[in-house]
């Protein structure tokens, strides 16, 4: 399957993924769970469950110590399909 999510670290320290397959259509009933490392901080690692909120849409809080790039690996199953992705979003000022 060809499913490409994407992920994010929006304002107020949120963690969002969204997953669909490859027409678009949402993922629902997936678990997954998020990694945070901040560059600077490689040991400071944070996993997180993310809980669905919305069809296919999947998202945590968490407070987020560093401003900057963070690495976003997120880890996503359902029955025997396996997903991982790494992403490197950047958090900036006002937006923890």
């Amino acid at each position: 399957r060809d499913e490409r999510p994407t992920a994010s670290i929006a304002t107020a320290g949120t963690v969002g993924v969204t997953l669909t397959d490859r027409t678009g259509a949402p993922l629902s009933g997936v678990n997954v769970a998020a990694t945070l490392i901040h560059n600077t901080a490689p040991n400071d690692r944070i996993t997180i469950p993310l809980k669905e909120t919305a069809p296919g849409v999947y998202t945590a809080h968490s407070r987020l110590a560093y401003l900057g790039r963070w690495e976003l690996r997120v880890l996503a199953s359902r029955g025997t399909e396996r997903f991982a992705s790494i992403q490197h979003p950047e958090l900036v000022a006002g937006s923890r």
